[in-house]
């Protein structure tokens, strides 16, 4: 499992491509033989970009999330400072939407999708205490939980 913290931007937008492909199966699946790990996430956000699945909103959204992508890596940005993310025209609206594309279409077709949440351990690796970030922003906390799983979250999703 990799760490946020050793993330930077580029690995955030390849991860969220293949959470959303694989995990949350965008449109259907509809991109889990065409989008793999070993896919670059230029070439990831290319072939989103080219397909007849996505609505002209979400194309929109794949390709600012492109040119911020490539104008990042050719300024040699690994993850823009809090200056930068308000200085980049449009930025931050299409890195949120872009990290809301994928849920969204989960949810659209009724599959459950996991609420943000916190984890913090015990020393001997139980979990303490999981926060849950709420769709309207609160938080909700709860003692113990199992490592990954939301408290609610339904058998089928458990067991993946």
């Amino acid at each position: 499992m990799t760490s946020i913290n050793s993330l930077d931007f580029f690995d955030m937008v390849r991860e969220t491509i293949l959470q959303g492909v694989h995990q949350d199966n965008y449109k259907n699946g509809a991109f889990t033989d065409k989008i793999f790990r070993e896919t670059s996430a230029v070439d990831s956000l290319s072939i989103l970009i080219n397909a007849v699945e996505p609505t002209p909103c979400e194309k929109a959204v794949f390709k600012a999330i492109l040119e911020h992508y490539i104008d990042f890596r050719n300024r040699g940005i690994t993850w823009p400072s809090t200056e930068m993310i308000f200085q980049t025209v449009g930025f931050l609206k299409n890195y949120t939407a872009f990290k809301e594309l994928f849920p969204k279409d989960a949810k659209a077709r009724g599959m459950y999708v996991a609420p943000p949440m916190i984890q913090t351990t015990n020393p001997d690796g139980t979990i303490k205490e999981t926060k849950v970030i709420n769709d309207d922003g609160t938080t909700t906390i709860y003692q113990g939980g199992v490592p990954g799983i939301p408290p609610g979250a339904p058998e089928e999703y458990v067991k993946k």
